[in-house]
Parts: C-alpha cells; sequence; structure tokens
C-alpha cells in the first residue's frame, strides 16, 4: 500500500485511449475474411456496417484497414528491432568496453559495479550485477560453463531474437552447482556431447544471454566479480578439443544495417524485416505475420513501395506508438497504486500479446519472464493520484505480503524508485536508489514497518531513519539493542577505494545519539590500517561495552578477521587486546590464522565475557569452517580447542566432507555448547545446510548427530526442499 503523508488533488486522466489495444486485437481474428471482402470492392462485406456507397468511402476503409495491419506490423517489428539495435551496439561497442580482448561473439560484456544513475539502461537493478553477450548459433553451437555458485541468487538468461526468454540457467531453474550447457540454433542435429550436463535449444539463430548475480553489499563486489571471472563460454569444437582452431562469427558481418540512424517507422521495418528473415517467428505467429505481409512487413520482406500505402505505415505507426503508450498507464489491473503484471510477461503466447510485448521491451529492455521475476511498479499513490517528488510516502507491508526470500540466497526483493520520464535511477545526493531485502529494517511487532521511529524530516518517510555520515557511501551490515532501547549498528564507508568500519548509535526514537562517538553524533569511523575494513556483527557486553567483528583486508588482498572493542561512549577501549601487539592501535585485535585468506561472518558473546568467532578460512581455492575464541581481553584461549588439527589453541577448524564450507552463524546455548551453522558444497556439486555443535571446551559434541554422509559426528546436514520460485522486485 502507498500512502501519501501529504495529499495533492490531481485530476486523473481517463483511461478511453486503451481502446485502441482493443480495436487491434480484434480486427487481427478477422484477418482472412477482411482480406477476401477488401479485394471485392463495392460488394456487400460483413466486415463493414454496411454496403460502401461510392469509391471514396471503398478507399478510406481500404486505409483505415491498412494503418490497422500496420499498427499490428509495427507493434510486432519492435522487439526483434530492439533485439538487433542492441546486437548491434554490443559488437561495435565491446572493444571500448572490453578493450581487445577478441571476439565478442564467444564473451560476455561485464558490468563489475552496482548500476548508478549515471551507467545503466532503463530500469535496471542496484541489486545484481549484470553481463551481456550474443550469440551466432547459426555458426557454431556454444557451451556455456557456469562453476558452483552456492549462497546467492545467479540467473543466467536465454533470450530470442524477439526478445522472448525461451530458458534460464540458474539458482531457480538449475540449482547452484553449476554445469556445462550446450545452446544450439534450431536446426542443429547431433547428439549430447560428453561432458555437457543438458542441451538447450533456441528458437532462433541469434540469441543473446543476460547474466544477473546478486550482491550482499559493497564488500561482496569483488567475490561477485571473481565469479564473473570463472563464467566461460566456449565453441563446442573448442569444448571438446582445446587446440582446436573453431572460426566464430566475423563482427563486420553483422553490422551491416545502422539501426541508429533508423529516425523513422519505415526503416524501422526494414531492418526487422532483414533481423525477422534471419530468425523466421515461430510457425504459430504465421497467421499474424500473414495479416501485415501485404504491406511489405515481415520475415525478409521488402517494404511496399506504394505511397499511399507507406503513407498509411507511418499512421500505423504512430497508432502503435500510442497504444504502447496507453498500456503502459492504463494495461495493467491496479491494486493500492501498484501496476500487477500479467502473467507470462517476457514469454512467447504471454498475455497481452504483441503489444504487451512491444510496450515492456521498450520500457525496460530484456526484462526477465514472470516465472523467474515478478515486477511491480507504481506510478500513483493508493488514492490513485500521480507520485510526486513533492511529497513523501509510506510504504506498508503486512508481515503475509513480505515476498518469502532469504536475503540473496534464492531470491531477493527491492523497491526501486524511477525517473518516470526516462526509467531511470534518480540523481541523488546520497546515492542511494532502493530499500533491498538485504537491508537491515525495523518492523513492528506484527511484522509491518514502525511508523513510530524516525522523524519523517528530509523526505524520508516515518519508519525509517535516515543518517548520513557525509559525502561517502554508507552501508549497514549488522545491528544490536541495548537494554535502554538504544540500537547500535555496524557496518562500513567507502570513500573511493578505500573502505573504513563504521559503528552508529540511535535513540529509541531513530535520532542519533549524541553522547556517541568521537565527533559526538552518534557515528565513529574506524580506521585501523591503510587497508580496508568492515563490519560483520556486533554485540554489547553487561557492563556497556560494545564489540564489533569484521575483517581487515590488507593492501596486498589478504584478508584477517578483527575485533574491536568501544567503551559505551564510542571511543576505543585501549583495554582490550594488550597481548596482540597492536594496542597501540587502540583496542583491537587481528587474528591471522596464516597463510590464507580469513573472513568472520557472525559473533557471539559467552556469559564470562569470551568472544567466540565463527568465520571460513580459504586457502588454494578451498573454504573451510573456523571458530575462533578469545579471552574477555581479546587474547586468544588457549583452553579453547587443541593442536590436533593444525591450528593454534584457541582455534577450531571443522572438517565437513571435502568441499567448500563458509559459516553462517553462531550461538551458545545455556550449557555453554557452541551451534555453528554453514554453507556446505558437496563433492557432487549440491550445498546443503550443515549444523554443527562443539563442547565448551572446542571438540566436538559426540552426543549431537551420527556421522554420515561424509561429515564428522558432531555434525548434522539438512537438505531442504528448493523453496518456491520467487524473486521479487521492480527492477529488471
Amino acid at each position: 500500500m502507498i500512502k501519501p503523508l501529504k495529499k495533492l488533488h490531481i485530476f486523473l486522466l481517463s483511461v478511453c485511449i486503451s481502446c485502441c489495444c482493443t480495436l487491434i486485437y480484434a480486427q487481427s481474428a478477422t484477418t482472412a475474411a477482411a482480406k477476401q471482402n477488401i479485394a471485392a470492392e463495392g460488394q456487400w462485406n460483413p466486415f463493414f456496417l454496411h454496403k460502401p456507397d461510392s469509391e471514396k468511402e471503398v478507399n478510406l476503409y481500404k486505409q483505415e484497414y491498412e494503418v490497422n495491419m500496420a499498427t499490428a506490423g509495427y507493434l510486432y517489428s519492435v522487439p526483434p528491432f530492439l533485439h538487433y539495435r542492441q546486437r548491434y551496439e554490443f559488437l561495435r561497442n565491446f572493444q571500448l568496453y572490453m578493450g581487445d580482448k577478441g571476439n565478442p561473439f564467444g564473451q560476455f560484456l561485464l558490468l563489475r559495479q552496482p548500476a548508478t544513475y549515471k551507467t545503466q539502461d532503463p530500469m535496471a537493478n542496484v541489486d545484481t550485477l549484470y553481463g551481456a553477450t550474443f550469440l551466432e548459433l547459426s555458426k557454431t553451437p556454444m557451451v556455456l560453463v557456469v562453476p558452483p555458485i552456492p549462497g546467492r541468487y545467479f540467473s543466467f538468461a536465454l533470450v530470442d531474437a524477439y526478445f522472448y526468454n525461451f530458458d534460464y540457467i540458474g539458482s531457480r531453474m538449475t540449482g547452484q552447482q553449476g554445469g556445462k550447457f550446450l545452446i544450439v540454433g534450431p536446426s542443429w542435429q547431433g547428439d549430447k556431447p560428453k561432458g555437457i550436463d543438458r542441451v538447450i535449444r533456441a528458437p532462433t539463430n541469434s540469441i543473446n544471454v543476460y547474466q544477473r548475480i546478486y550482491f550482499k553489499n559493497a564488500s561482496d563486489i569483488a567475490a561477485v566479480n571473481r565469479i564473473q571471472d570463472s563464467i566461460q563460454l566456449l565453441p563446442l569444437e573448442g569444448f571438446k578439443n582445446s587446440s582446436a582452431n573453431v572460426v566464430l562469427p566475423n563482427p563486420a558481418d553483422y553490422t551491416k544495417l545502422d539501426p541508429l540512424n533508423a529516425k523513422d517507422p519505415w526503416s524501422v521495418l526494414r531492418i526487422a524485416n532483414a533481423y525477422m528473415g534471419e530468425n523466421p517467428p515461430p510457425v504459430s505467429d504465421q497467421t499474424f505475420t500473414e495479416y501485415f505481409a501485404p504491406l511489405g512487413i515481415g520475415p525478409g520482406l521488402n517494404l511496399t513501395s506504394d505511397k499511399v500505402a507507406l503513407s498509411n505505415i507511418g499512421k500505423g505507426a504512430e497508432e502503435a506508438d500510442h497504444a504502447m503508450s496507453a498500456l503502459a498507464l492504463t494495461g495493467f489491473p491496479v491494486k493500492n497504486g501498484w501496476q500487477i503484471p500479467p502473467p507470462n510477461v517476457g514469454e512467447h503466447g504471454g498475455a497481452g500479446g504483441v503489444a504487451m510485448q512491444a510496450m515492456i521491451q521498450v520500457r525496460s529492455i530484456g526484462i526477465n519472464s514472470s516465472k523467474e521475476a515478478v515486477y511491480y511498479n507504481a506510478y500513483t499513490d493508493t488514492d490513485l493520484k500521480p507520485l510526486s517528488g513533492r511529497n513523501s510516502y509510506s510504504v506498508t507491508f503486512t508481515k503475509n505480503q513480505i515476498p518469502p526470500v532469504d536475503k540473496g540466497r534464492f531470491g531477493f526483493w527491492s523497491l526501486t524508485i524511477y525517473d518516470r520520464t526516462n526509467a531511470r535511477l534518480i540523481e541523488n545526493s546520497t546515492n542511494r536508489y532502493s530499500i533491498r531485502s538485504a537491508d537491515d529494517l525495523v518492523y513492528n511487532p506484527d511484522g509491518s514497518l514502525d511508523q513510530s521511529f524516525g522523524t519523517g524530516a528530509n523526505g524520508v518517510p516515518k519508519g525509517f531513519a535516515d543518517i548520513s555520515l557525509g559525502e561517502a557511501d554508507d552501508f549497514a551490515t549488522t545491528v544490536a539493542l541495548q537494554p535502554d532501547g538504544h540500537i547500535v549498528v555496524g557496518g562500513y564507508q567507502m570513500v573511493g577505494n578505500n573502505i573504513d568500519m563504521v559503528a552508529l548509535r540511535v535513540k529509541p526514537d531513530g535520532t542519533p545519539d549524541e553522547s556517541f562517538g568521537k565527533a559526538k553524533n552518534g557515528i565513529l569511523t574506524v580506521a585501523l590500517s591503510d587497508g580496508n575494513e568492515d563490519v560483520r556483527s556486533i554485540a554489547v557486553t553487561p557492563d556497556g561495552k560494545i564489540v564489533l567483528a569484521g575483517n581487515l583486508t590488507g593492501k596486498d588482498g589478504s584478508s584477517n578477521m578483527v575485533v574491536v572493542r568501544l567503551n559505551p561512549d564510542g571511543t576505543p577501549d585501549k583495554s582490550f587486546a594488550p597481548h596482540s601487539g597492536e594496542a597501540a592501535a587502540g583496542g583491537f585485535n587481528a587474528v591471522a590464522l596464516g597463510t590464507g585468506e580469513d573472513v568472520v561472518d557472525d559473533m557471539a558473546l559467552a556469559a564470562d565475557g569470551k568472544i567466540l568467532l565463527a568465520g571460513t578460512h580459504g586457502l588454494k581455492g578451498k573454504a573451510s569452517v573456523t571458530v575462533i575464541r578469545l579471552e574477555a581481553d581479546g587474547a586468544l584461549d588457549q583452553t579453547f580447542g587443541t593442536q590436533d588439527d593444525g591450528t593454534p589453541n584457541g582455534v577450531v577448524s571443522l572438517a565437513l566432507d571435502g568441499g567448500d564450507d563458509v559459516a553462517r552463524g553462531i550461538a551458545i546455548d545455556p550449557k555453554g555448547r557452541i551451534v555453528v551453522v554453514a554453507d556446505s558444497v558437496g563433492k557432487d556439486g549440491t550445498t546443503d545446510v550443515v549444523v554443527a555443535r562443539l563442547k565448551p571446551d572446542g571438540n566436538a559434541d559426540q552426543e549431537f548427530a551420527v556421522a554420515e554422509n561424509g561429515l564428522p559426528t558432531g555434525a548434522a546436514r539438512t537438505s531442504p526442499p528448493p523453496p518456491a520460485p520467487l524473486t521479487c522486485g521492480p527492477t529488471a
């Protein structure tokens, strides 16, 4: 529900223009009869309401009929024209963006940073990093090699020359284990080659592939970039034999027609005709394409040279533009201000037909199928008054309305704001464009957003406290509550390429606590070195001190876990970690486990003040779960764990079943036993949830679970059924 905080009285536009679209569909259904009767000039025609009385009237009817034919033909031609234009720009600009890296037909153009108002296409989302490529399957089938991508949503949308999503590879469709996928054209003949997991047949030879990979926050982008770099795209013969000399299509052969100079409808149709000739439409569309074929609109046809018909084509294109505009505004059911998308949008045969497909591609080119993502758009508030930047608005989700996603593992949701005039992200001083399911949001006890929280100032609705830390980009990652109701937030601040820890404290009413931090403004920035530091977990001790657990990444790319303790007023507690050799820097301990990359994921405080860290140790491409216990003063607890696992005392390494294991959370039960949850990738590439329990001394609890499936005693694997295929958000 979208409710205005300030009322505006603005006249609501009439929806009668939508009747134009209905007329198009009605006339297209009578194609055969109309064509026959039009030819018999002057004869009684049941298609008309009366017998034409004159040649002038017959010509008028013929004109209207040709305009309608042209309208339908133009709408049908819009998606293939846009597909050709996007391919043209991809082929022409590949070297500009990627440098001299060979043939673009065999590579992804990668966008390695999140979208901003400057950098992305209309309706781009700010939740995933994009990649895109085009394939010409008439020359060679292609093999897409996807590595295992555990713990996050990803998809590869396979899109034909008419911008229909015909298949998917990704979390929903194929799982997170990756695989080797052979993509072939419509006429390819052959058996599935050895080493190929699945053969995907495209309905057209010219296709493109959209790559979308979810990122949690700014510190997660580097990990996604590494995934992007590990994805391969190989010609089939090159996959079979790495030394094979495979010649990919020459981009110059596919850029002979310049769509950027198509300034009129006739140029658009000529290019679309040529492209459809190379990529014939589905057989099921034949009756429809025959309707407008007499005008020379269709696969491989030459546009008519008749001046009157050309004029009618121009009028038809104008009508098509009006129909798309009407559909954009009035073609969706509206509930509480939200446009409800039709079923099977982005798929051949989806609701709304060719007019809906054309409009959607003009507004949001390359949109996902509704099976993969659901897009709700709002142009008005709940009272059907147009949204305006002069107002503040509140958006309310009841508990049962919140999309069932898990902060990016299998899906995500986001509320993203766009400029209505161009569908692009809106420039703003905070460089924030959305509210995401990955954000730490404050809810009422019944699950709705807390409308009594925050001031409602600066255009921010109540229920939110928008705290700017300056000109830099600010990110929250974790939160803890003090007994007095104060809220302590941990995160990081990014200035250029430098990242520093951030802690801030908010009063129960959502305003900054001015007693906290060095500057007494509720904010503390912690710079521990000339590297990068972030906060992953935060906790408050019984005496009011604040413990931050995070990561310290050096300039050489190495990563160590780091723990910081602050006094209740937000100043560094210099009594912390006296044995670390770092006390002079002020209250922190960097825990280095030797060679490899160490990342902390969660923290728990024991009743005796000891600090438990659950993290992941990466070495030589393998990740393993690591548990560390520190004394209350920050020193390694020498009574925790043994040296039998190759780690120093104070550190426990959990060896699971040979795959990559990533810690996600840690907790301490009333008996002092330690429970750790992790993602474990098995030898077959599947990802499961693993729960391990340790005794208070760090040894495996032999009473917990039974050794099976390659797991040690003290660890249990669960393999729940996959969630419903739902990925929500108002973005492409």
